[in-house]
């Protein structure tokens, strides 16, 4: 009996908090579970919004030794009523728990507040990068008054992800997310300069592709392709080998080449177009749209590939049915590292080392630094140059012909 009143009490958790939209919504921009209140409504009489949950916050259950466990959707439907009836008290008694500014705001609060505004400016992959950001850095360090800041934050920080196996580079990229938020809480005056310090620098270099490296690279993309038994394998190895060619001919960005549609690419004038594509997550870098030249060895490629396309094909990495091959880039990423993996490369990022190899190619080659910016797309120099690989020059034969 008393298992079947637990049974009970979890399904009518999920079918009040779950399965009404009208409660409670996923913020995607975001990346938080919110709620409506319509027991407290805002001066435009419309039911007031707040912050739930972090989606991350609330898919994992972490724990301190840094192990972490993904919740089930009974957890999940509990943890979000529970919280979804806390703040419903609280707004009933008068307590908001919006942002307030003076002394008592919370850091969560302003971060509320920070994302609010920064949402119509930036990319909606960079407000989530944000958000996780700062659920971490609360998770870690708690949540505090901004005003009266706990000492040693850097430390507490740098040690709770450290603790879950963060990389160097991935624990600098959080603390410079963090340090964005406490820069703008500062010019708004909610709070004294907090500092963060990033660890000394530790990234590596992109690296970059022997020619050697990519001949191999596309050769056992042709192997697989043709040692496929399965319809899906063959469409993904055709698919790899068109992301082969468009990173290795165009230099683009591979979200640019994950994101985009057959329609954009006008072989006949011999450019492709970057614009948004929100339907599937992208956002062009800058905000601009872009244009990308098509060179010869590129447009022979694009004939025969755009002839032997489908009806229902829409993106240039198509699955068949009018769907992108790659839900993210991080999953298109994974592809690849798995022939680098196999053919025994290493130090060379699976994807961004085709733009690394490019750039240093280019430059290696005779073309300008302000030429080479112009095909990145690099809006400063200093950029592309960052993606310069000098280890490529055959130094030696260099000394020797200037000294």
């Amino acid at each position: 009996m008393q298992n079947e009143l637990c049974l009970f009490h979890v399904f009518f958790t999920i079918m009040r908090f779950m399965r009404k939209p009208k409660k409670t919504f996923t913020d995607k921009k975001r990346g938080v579970i919110r709620g409506r209140f319509h027991e407290a409504l805002s001066k435009s009489g419309e039911p007031i919004k707040r912050d739930i949950i972090g989606v991350e916050e609330l898919e994992w259950d972490r724990k301190e030794d840094g192990s972490r466990r993904r919740r089930s959707d009974f957890e999940k439907a509990e943890i979000v009523g529970n919280l979804y009836e806390k703040i419903r008290k609280e707004l009933k008694q008068g307590a908001s728990r919006g942002p307030v500014k003076g002394p008592s705001m919370l850091f969560t609060e302003g971060v509320q507040e920070w994302l609010d505004e920064l949402g119509a400016l930036r990319e909606e992959k960079t407000i989530k990068h944000y958000l996780e950001s700062c659920n971490q850095f609360t998770e870690i360090v708690k949540d505090f008054k901004l005003k009266n800041p706990p000492d040693k934050l850097s430390k507490k920080f740098v040690l709770g992800l450290k603790k879950r196996g963060v990389s160097d580079a991935t624990i600098n990229s959080r603390i410079r997310d963090v340090m964005a938020f406490f820069n703008w809480a500062e010019e708004e005056k909610l709070s004294e300069p907090i500092k963060l310090k990033q660890l000394r620098n530790t990234d590596k270099d992109v690296g970059v592709f022997t020619e050697q490296n990519m001949m191999d690279m596309l050769a056992r993309i042709e192997t697989n392709i043709k040692k496929a038994t399965k319809r899906a394998d063959v469409v993904s190895g055709i698919n790899q080998r068109r992301v082969w060619y468009m990173l290795r001919l165009t230099a683009m960005r591979p979200g640019e080449v994950r994101a985009l549609p057959l329609k954009l690419i006008r072989n006949d004038q011999r450019h492709i177009e970057i614009k948004d594509q929100i339907e599937v997550g992208f956002r062009v870098k800058s905000r601009k749209e872009q244009i990308v030249p098509i060179i010869p060895q590129l447009e022979d490629f694009l004939d025969e590939d755009l002839k032997s396309r489908g009806d229902r094909e829409v993106w240039y990495c198509d699955n068949g049915e009018g769907k992108p091959q790659w839900r993210d880039v991080q999953a298109m990423g994974r592809t690849f590292s798995k022939h680098l993996k196999a053919l025994g490369v290493s130090g060379v990022k699976p994807l961004h080392g085709f733009r690394s190899t490019v750039i240093t190619n280019l430059l290696d080659r005779g073309a300008t630094p302000q030429e080479v910016q112009g095909l990145a797309r690099h809006e400063k120099l200093a950029t592309t140059m960052g993606y310069y690989n000098p280890q490529s020059l055959n130094v030696a034969k260099m000394l020797q012909e200037k000294i």
